[in-house]
């Protein structure tokens, strides 16, 4: 074995064990919104077929997944989510074999190295779902794309293309937005490039790659076929999805949103002016110096100013929030500026930079333990999450298209035999970024579709050639130590409060010191002492006052009690209501149903705002169908139902049919 691959392995190792280090900060993080995709798989495991027995808004694909790794569980949610963390670190192994194609080994580690942290900065990343999944699709589809590039026998291309079809197709059967934006940017790219070439191939090209979608979509469609649930499937997941509003807004309410963040865009073009002038070197001419620096310089201003009338104080920059951060901060990047100078004077080797690598991890190490109270102020609210998802990742993503728009003018690539194949992984990136743009909306950046494009983009910052210009070393050691900061900011935030979504906030990792006798709970899951009187209270609720025949219906997405009641029956259609993957139509049906089939146990959950927020974001302000669903519970809850159980904003209910109620809790 070389010593180039040997290196490569260890590097490999060296994620795998950080992504295993990191997930323990979370990993025993189970909200009550836990269970979705267990209680559709419960389903099928009853024999019914999805689409035509029960309401899925997704393609068949995730079912297989979400089916297998329960399965293989039996029945431990900590087998279940450590089987979906496997998938993120092959996931993160194939970017980073990718990057090495095109990037040095040493930049593409320390880029996914900061991957690892950075493309988790979310309040509900729980180590994977069919997000997860599609972007495992995207980085398998970047591979085919830059091969069929690559390629310079035809029959190479067309066997590239052929299997990048087949990934398109299982795109088609994971997600529908996954599909589109990959089949659009991609089909873009390669239209582009036959014009540009005068390529006469471009129809048989395309054949090639609908050949390859065929596969694995005809399989499916077969099985739908037999089993009478093929139009069922065209109708709930392609004609009736207005959970998040009409076809227009899913494509294109999440590009305009980003756009619209003139912050954003201007912190994005002052680090592209800045890299460009400091790329250029010498080669730059005295007039484009001064064009450039003042453009940078402007851009920079601007930022400040917009900061300032903002209220620079309300807004959540966490290092800079208090003494220590700005101390720290200073700490840092003091020394960098130190070493550069003397650098140019030639006081000392380069290897004297590795003495301020060791310095700047013993600083982060000493930050991250610095004080629970700093932390726990910090961080209780999610702040920094808020921060990387409404800057950080957008202005990734402005660069991205930057890089994008330089290597189609030409700009880049030169030293790769052809550039397409850098195009089509900047293609892939974007189409994955795109992607978690149509499934968030206007509400946020979704952190799942930066998994390729962050590494990505850092590669590019690390990997400048280094023309013995200072500014190259000071641009990289700049922006390695915002990144780490950044990213040690992200360990802190998982440790304090890893998971804030509608209804549940999480507790610290150092109160999670409880276990639980819950069949489902059981493998090592640590809960705080409040979670487990959660958990175990509703429950016992349940199972004491219900048989395995009985519904258990929980609202508006709590599926986590069917998992630990272990009790998968349902009476109607719907299995999940919660509002954005809900389609009007099949809500009303399934308030219908629901009014003439009562559930026998009822747990709800009431969530401030969560109905107002989705309706603006996603409706523009049109009420959701589910508002008539509670209209009609709220009246038989007065009639038809005993109320058994009050624990913080959760009701437990018992429908009123003889039998005698053996527990209750809190009435």
């Amino acid at each position: 074995m070389s010593i180039e691959k040997r290196k490569k392995y260890i590097a490999a190792f060296v994620l795998v064990i950080v992504a295993l280090l990191y997930s323990y900060t979370y990993f025993n993080t189970f909200p009550v919104s836990e269970g979705w995709g267990i209680m559709y798989a419960e389903q099928v495991f009853q024999g019914k077929v999805p689409y035509r027995d029960f309401y899925y808004y997704l393609p068949p694909l995730n079912l297989i997944f979400d089916s297998l790794f329960w399965k293989l569980s039996f029945g431990h949610l900590v087998v279940y989510r450590f089987c979906w963390l496997c998938q993120r670190i092959v996931m993160q192994l194939l970017i980073f074999n990718l990057l090495n194609k095109f990037f040095s080994l040493k930049s593409s580690f320390i880029a996914c190295f900061f991957a690892v942290f950075l493309c988790t900065a979310n309040v509900y990343d729980l180590l994977g779902d069919y997000n997860q999944t599609m972007m495992v699709w995207i980085v398998l589809l970047a591979y085919f794309t830059t091969a069929f590039a690559r390629a310079e026998d035809e029959k190479k291309k067309y066997k590239q293309l052929f299997f990048a079809g087949i990934i398109i197709g299982l795109m088609f059967l994971t997600k529908q937005t996954v599909f589109l934006a990959a089949v659009i940017v991609h089909f873009v790219l390669l239209t582009y490039f036959c014009i540009r070439q005068k390529n006469k191939n471009y129809w048989s090209y395309c054949l090639s790659v609908i050949l390859g979608a065929a596969i694995p979509v005809v399989i499916a469609s077969a099985y739908l076929l037999v089993n009478g649930a093929f139009f069922p499937f065209i109708e709930e997941v392609f004609l009736n999805v207005d959970g998040k509003g009409s076809m227009l807004d899913i494509l294109t309410a999440g590009l305009k949103a980003v756009f619209a963040k003139y912050n954003t865009i201007a912190i994005a073009l002052t680090g592209i002016l800045g890299w460009r002038y400091i790329l250029d070197g010498k080669n730059q001419s005295k007039r484009t110096k001064v064009i450039r620096g003042s453009l940078a310089f402007a851009t920079f201003a601007m930022v400040l100013v917009s900061y300032y009338y903002r209220d620079v104080h309300s807004f959540d920059i966490v290092f800079l929030k208090g003494k220590s951060g700005r101390v720290l901060l200073i700490a840092l990047i003091l020394p960098c500026i130190v070493l550069t100078i003397l650098r140019k004077w030639n006081k000392f080797n380069d290897k004297i930079w590795y003495l301020y690598d060791a310095y700047v991890v013993v600083c982060v190490l000493g930050m991250a333990s610095f004080s629970k109270s700093f932390n726990a102020d910090v961080y209780e609210n999610t702040g920094l999450f808020t921060l990387v998802g409404s800057q950080f990742y957008p202005a990734i993503f402005m660069m991205l298209l930057a890089i994008l728009m330089m290597c189609l003018c030409g700009q880049r690539g030169k030293k790769y035999k052809s550039k397409e194949d850098e195009i089509y992984l900047l293609g892939a990136a974007f189409s994955g970024v795109y992607a978690a743009m149509m499934g968030s909306g206007s509400t946020d950046f979704g952190y799942f579709g930066t998994f390729l494009m962050v590494p990505l983009v850092l590669c590019y910052v690390f990997d400048v050639v280094d023309f013995n210009q200072i500014g190259i070393t000071v641009m990289k050691y700049n922006v390695a130590t915002i990144v780490l900061l950044l990213c040690m900011g992200c360990v802190v935030q998982k440790t304090n409060c890893a998971y804030s979504w509608w209804g549940t906030v999480d507790e610290p990792l150092a109160a999670k010191t409880e276990t639980s006798d819950l069949k489902a709970l059981g493998g090592g899951v640590k809960l705080s002492y409040h979670q487990k009187e959660l958990c175990e209270t509703i429950t016992k609720l349940i199972v004491e006052n219900s048989t395995k025949e009985d519904t258990i219906w929980t609202y508006p997405h709590m599926r986590l009690f069917n998992v630990l009641a272990d009790n998968y029956t349902l009476d109607t259609f719907m299995p999940i209501v919660f509002y954005d993957v809900s389609a009007d139509y099949y809500v009303e049906q399934e308030t219908k149903l629901l009014c003439e089939n009562l559930p026998d146990i009822i747990v709800w959950e009431d969530i401030e705002n969560c109905k107002e927020v989705h309706e603006q974001s996603f409706r523009n302000g049109k009420p959701l169908k589910q508002r008539d669903m509670e209209a009609m519970f709220q009246e038989k809850f007065e009639t038809d139902y005993t109320l058994i159980g009050v624990i913080d904003n959760f009701r437990v209910y018992r429908l009123n049919n003889g039998e005698a109620i053996r527990y209750t809790y809190g009435v």
